[in-house]
């Protein structure tokens, strides 16, 4: 089991009800579920949640329930490298210290200690998949907000998650 959820809900202050409750759901390794819903429904609060990261977004929130993560408890709070999120506005996601598009990709093989020699076979292999070769020297704050897109699927998928929310992944891609 990937990702196991039991009776989920998450209540922010102020509120009178949960802004969502009872989500449970069972992911084996290669299954997709979509959550839909309304804007505002707590679909990426959900997807930040399911990764560990909701102490990264806000302050004042109550989880109840259960997320285990590949065989254990997530926390949230607790990085894991199972787990990996794509969010809607690329400009969220960028590391804000790298400048090129090569050091973001290399950024999340360095944080894992990956060495040297793999990590420019990783960052080929994957630059390679998204069509974003051509973009490896360029700034990441001259790109458009389709390639920036590109770069941060890059970013999240070359550090293998088993689990991986996807924030409606295509806003900002545009044509070549």
């Amino acid at each position: 089991m990937v990702l196991k959820t039991e009776h989920l809900a998450l209540s922010l202050p102020g509120k009178s009800k949960p802004l969502f409750r009872d989500i449970s759901l069972d992911l084996d390794a290669g299954e997709m579920c979509i959550v839909s819903g309304k804007a505002g429904s707590g679909k990426t609060l959900l997807g930040l949640a399911l990764c560990g990261f909701l102490p990264l977004w806000m302050h004042n929130w109550r989880l109840d329930g259960r997320i285990e993560l590949c065989g254990r408890p997530l926390n949230q709070g607790e990085y894991r490298d199972e787990a990996g999120i794509i969010l809607e506005n690329p400009y969220n996601q960028v590391s804000g210290i790298k400048r090129s598009v090569i050091e973001e990709l290399a950024f999340p093989l360095e944080c894992r200690g990956v060495q040297p020699s793999l990590m420019h076979d990783l960052i080929d292999r994957y630059a390679d998949t998204l069509g974003i070769s051509r973009l490896l020297k360029r700034n990441v704050r001259f790109l458009s907000g389709g390639e920036l897109q590109r770069v941060i699927i890059a970013c999240s998928l070359i550090s293998c998650p088993r689990f991986l929310f996807l924030d409606r992944l295509m806003t900002e891609i545009d044509a070549d």
